[in-house]
């Protein structure tokens, strides 16, 4: 055998799908329900969608929409080629504000519209969301924050048939929608000791019981729930990669004292920090 595949999916979100190749001459045909994303670096000799042949950029992430047929075309290929597939479902949730749907989302593959120094940003972007998920450091919260918040940034850099009724959308403010904007803000204050639902509230310009209701109609998590996990996520990931000090780390994270740091991981990842560091270790 030639190549070796290995899928897994994660929280009914997305499937990351990873291919290595020993010599492989051949090519794949692919339509996954959703949306593909193609992770560089890619050993892709030609790529198709349709028949027509699209450009490569070794760095930049190549999307493909599963309502239409691509092609994958290798000659003497060895090395990993990695794909991130979000899910139809996910990805309706997200075009809703716009009267989209997965199946009627389409690529403009003319490279020379694409702002590429966002595009090289997004790319190792969709890059450490993989790391993430493959690694364990990612929860369902982590997940679906950083799906939603690459999305929306890949519709508005890639041209696509939607893109006019984003742009309208923009304009008027419904798109993206309060959710996505919620979790971009829960993101940007994962370590901001002063924030708390009364300041989401105030940046997401709406009233206390209007986002607790629909935040929790759309995730089934309170909104400082989610947000929490975010934070542990991100300390579960300092445990694993660094040697900093725990307290230290809860300091970082926005944490007044160890106690509820401490509280509040085990209660999410049924372990206190310090055996969590040292189960990993071993």
């Amino acid at each position: 055998m030639d190549f070796i595949s290995d899928d897994k999916s994660y929280f009914n979100i997305c499937t990351v799908m990873q291919t290595q190749l020993m010599g492989f001459c051949d090519e794949f045909v692919c339509r996954q329900p959703g949306v593909e994303i193609l992770l560089p670096p890619y050993p892709v000799r030609e790529l198709k969608v349709g028949n027509r042949q699209i450009a490569k950029f070794p760095a930049v992430s190549i999307p493909f929409s599963g309502a239409l047929e691509h092609r994958e075309r290798f000659h003497n290929c060895s090395g990993r080629v990695v794909s991130l597939v979000i899910s139809p479902r996910f990805l309706d949730r997200l075009l809703e504000p716009i009267d989209g749907n997965w199946m009627g989302l389409e690529f403009d593959y003319r490279l020379d519209h694409l702002p590429l120094n966002s595009a090289f940003r997004i790319a190792r972007r969709w890059l450490g969301v993989v790391n993430d998920l493959s690694d364990g450091s990612a929860s369902s919260a982590l997940a679906d924050c950083q799906l939603s918040e690459l999305f929306f940034e890949l519709l508005l850099i890639w041209p696509n048939s939607y893109s006019q009724n984003i742009k309208t959308a923009l304009g008027t403010g419904h798109f993206p929608s309060h959710l996505t904007k919620i979790k971009k803000i829960m993101a940007e204050h994962l370590v901001d000791p002063e924030f708390d639902l009364d300041a989401l509230c105030a940046q997401a310009g709406m009233s206390k019981f209007h986002l607790i209701r629909e935040f929790r109609m759309q995730t089934g998590l309170s909104p400082m729930r989610y947000y929490n996990c975010l934070r542990i996520d991100l300390a579960r990931k300092k445990l694993r990669t660094t040697q900093q000090p725990i307290s230290a780390l809860a300091f970082d994270l926005g944490f007044d004292d160890i106690s509820t740091f401490n509280k509040l991981f085990k209660r999410t990842t049924g372990m206190v920090p310090r055996f969590y560091r040292h189960f990993f270790r071993c």
